[in-house]
Protein backbone atom coordinates (compact mmCIF):
# COMPACT_ATOMS: atom_id res chain seq x y z
CA UNK A 1 0.00 0.00 0.00
CA UNK A 2 1.10 3.66 -0.59
CA UNK A 3 2.63 5.26 2.74
CA UNK A 4 0.65 8.39 1.36
CA UNK A 5 -2.61 6.26 1.32
CA UNK A 6 -1.81 5.02 5.08
CA UNK A 7 -1.31 8.78 6.08
CA UNK A 8 -4.37 10.05 4.53
CA UNK A 9 -6.34 7.16 5.88
CA UNK A 10 -4.79 8.39 9.76
CA UNK A 11 -5.47 11.48 9.47
CA UNK A 12 -9.14 11.38 7.83
CA UNK A 13 -10.17 8.76 10.45
CA UNK A 14 -8.37 11.34 13.51
CA UNK A 15 -10.25 14.00 12.34
CA UNK A 16 -13.72 11.48 11.75
CA UNK A 17 -12.59 10.64 15.41
CA UNK A 18 -12.68 14.20 16.56
CA UNK A 19 -16.52 14.87 15.16
CA UNK A 20 -17.96 11.44 16.99
CA UNK A 21 -16.49 11.98 20.49
CA UNK A 22 -17.69 16.10 20.42
CA UNK A 23 -14.19 17.42 20.28
CA UNK A 24 -14.83 19.21 17.13
CA UNK A 25 -18.32 20.33 16.60
CA UNK A 26 -20.18 20.83 12.90
CA UNK A 27 -21.78 24.14 12.73
CA UNK A 28 -25.12 25.25 11.00
CA UNK A 29 -24.71 27.95 8.00
CA UNK A 30 -27.69 29.68 7.74
CA UNK A 31 -28.00 29.71 4.14
CA UNK A 32 -28.61 26.65 1.64
CA UNK A 33 -25.05 24.71 1.12
CA UNK A 34 -24.00 22.66 -1.82
CA UNK A 35 -21.51 19.79 -2.06
CA UNK A 36 -20.12 19.01 -5.12
CA UNK A 37 -18.06 15.68 -5.12
CA UNK A 38 -15.17 14.29 -3.24
CA UNK A 39 -12.31 16.98 -2.95
CA UNK A 40 -9.41 14.55 -2.62
CA UNK A 41 -10.39 13.18 -5.92
CA UNK A 42 -9.83 15.51 -9.04
CA UNK A 43 -10.70 15.32 -12.77
CA UNK A 44 -14.22 14.78 -12.58
CA UNK A 45 -15.85 17.72 -13.57
CA UNK A 46 -16.58 19.64 -10.25
CA UNK A 47 -14.33 22.84 -11.16
CA UNK A 48 -16.38 23.27 -14.55
CA UNK A 49 -19.65 22.64 -12.70
CA UNK A 50 -18.92 24.83 -9.84
CA UNK A 51 -18.61 27.34 -12.78
CA UNK A 52 -21.63 26.91 -13.94
CA UNK A 53 -24.03 26.91 -10.76
CA UNK A 54 -21.79 30.53 -10.25
CA UNK A 55 -22.50 31.76 -13.41
CA UNK A 56 -26.52 30.39 -13.23
CA UNK A 57 -26.79 32.55 -10.01
CA UNK A 58 -26.32 35.87 -9.29
CA UNK A 59 -25.14 35.11 -5.54
CA UNK A 60 -21.47 34.32 -5.00
CA UNK A 61 -21.68 31.58 -2.96
CA UNK A 62 -21.28 28.99 -5.95
CA UNK A 63 -18.02 31.06 -7.03
CA UNK A 64 -16.33 30.79 -3.47
CA UNK A 65 -17.27 27.18 -3.39
CA UNK A 66 -15.92 26.78 -6.98
CA UNK A 67 -12.74 28.87 -5.54
CA UNK A 68 -12.43 26.87 -2.69
CA UNK A 69 -12.43 23.30 -3.81
CA UNK A 70 -9.67 24.77 -7.01
CA UNK A 71 -7.57 25.67 -4.20
CA UNK A 72 -7.83 22.67 -1.85
CA UNK A 73 -7.36 20.59 -4.59
CA UNK A 74 -4.10 22.69 -5.37
CA UNK A 75 -2.74 22.25 -1.59
CA UNK A 76 -3.46 18.63 -1.43
CA UNK A 77 -1.93 17.86 -4.81
CA UNK A 78 1.52 20.41 -3.88
CA UNK A 79 1.15 18.43 -0.29
CA UNK A 80 1.07 15.19 -1.79
CA UNK A 81 4.26 15.87 -4.80
CA UNK A 82 6.49 17.53 -1.42
CA UNK A 83 5.68 14.56 0.77
CA UNK A 84 6.70 12.02 -2.25
CA UNK A 85 9.12 13.28 -3.10
CA UNK A 86 10.63 13.21 1.16
CA UNK A 87 10.00 9.33 1.18
CA UNK A 88 11.76 8.81 -2.10
CA UNK A 89 14.96 10.59 -0.77
CA UNK A 90 14.81 8.76 2.00
CA UNK A 91 14.30 5.61 0.69
CA UNK A 92 17.78 7.02 -1.63
CA UNK A 93 19.22 7.66 1.47
CA UNK A 94 18.63 3.97 2.77
CA UNK A 95 19.90 2.41 -0.44
CA UNK A 96 22.95 4.42 -0.33
CA UNK A 97 23.81 4.20 3.24
CA UNK A 98 21.86 0.73 4.00
CA UNK A 99 20.12 2.61 6.74
CA UNK A 100 16.62 1.61 8.47
CA UNK A 101 13.86 4.37 7.12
Amino acid sequence: MNPLSVLYGAVSGARNALYENGLIRAHRLKGPVVSVGNISVGGSGKTPFIIMLGESDDRAGGVVIGVVIFFAALVVATATVILERALQHAVDMKSENDLTV
